[in-house]
């Protein structure tokens, strides 16, 4: 997909509605898991890609997480911009993220943005490299496995370029030294969510979960 198509979806007539009652439930689920992730930990920057008009990570930083700063990154302009957070209009491949310290660690929250991403793997290999050692990644996208369990295919739309199970997210964050911390399904919604948070530090016990098989996909959505 070239930068032209990108442009042509997330531009400043981009309609996201942060403050619908889905997209606020799956907020406040997501703060409570954000809370409980970073508790007792101190990060060098909280660094949100897709951030949109920053209403996560207003959220994210009244919840307590310990940060020296907060930035948020959207190819879609910011109408209003928020204290103390800087806003980076552009993709987070062809930025620079300010307050770099490789020393330190960072994290980075993804909700509902991996989906919309093309060449993801090279996107995150890139990202990589500009978070400090020992980075956490929360993530958050439409669940492959519910799709399927709830015959949702309505949900399946043009903006998604990416539908995630289990297994795929394994296969894009393992090859670059991740280890799962936590993994979760989220079913109580219209949509059905999975829920990843990765840590780039050793020692951490991987989770197991059971993973979609791809064919069940095609039997499933043959018989609807």
């Amino acid at each position: 997909i070239s930068a032209m198509a990108l442009s042509s979806i997330y531009n400043t007539e981009y309609d996201y509605a942060s403050g619908s009652d889905g997209v606020s439930a799956r907020q406040k689920w997501l703060l409570s898991r954000a809370s409980d992730f970073a508790k007792g930990k101190q990060y060098n920057r909280v660094i949100e890609i897709g951030c949109n008009n920053l209403s996560l990570m207003k959220g994210l930083r009244a919840s307590g997480i310990a940060a020296k700063h907060w930035i948020g990154i959207d190819p879609v302009p910011l109408a209003s911009p928020v204290d103390d957070v800087t806003f980076i209009n552009g993709y987070s491949q062809d930025v620079d993220i300010p307050h770099f310290d490789p020393s330190l660690p960072d994290l980075v929250v993804a909700d509902q943005v991996f989906e919309h991403i093309p060449a993801l793997n090279s996107v995150l290999t890139d990202l990589n490299g500009k978070v400090g050692a020992g980075s956490s990644y929360m993530v958050c996208v439409p669940s492959l496995e519910l799709l399927v369990e709830n015959l949702s295919f309505h949900n399946i739309i043009h903006e998604h370029l990416n539908y995630f199970s289990v297994k795929s997210m394994r296969n894009l964050f393992e090859p670059k030294g991740m280890a799962l911390e936590h993994s979760e399904l989220n079913n109580s919604q219209t949509v059905g969510y999975l829920l990843q948070m990765w840590n780039r530090s050793d020692g951490v016990k991987p989770v197991e979960m059971e993973c979609a098989d791809p064919a069940e996909l095609l039997v499933e959505f043959d018989a609807k």
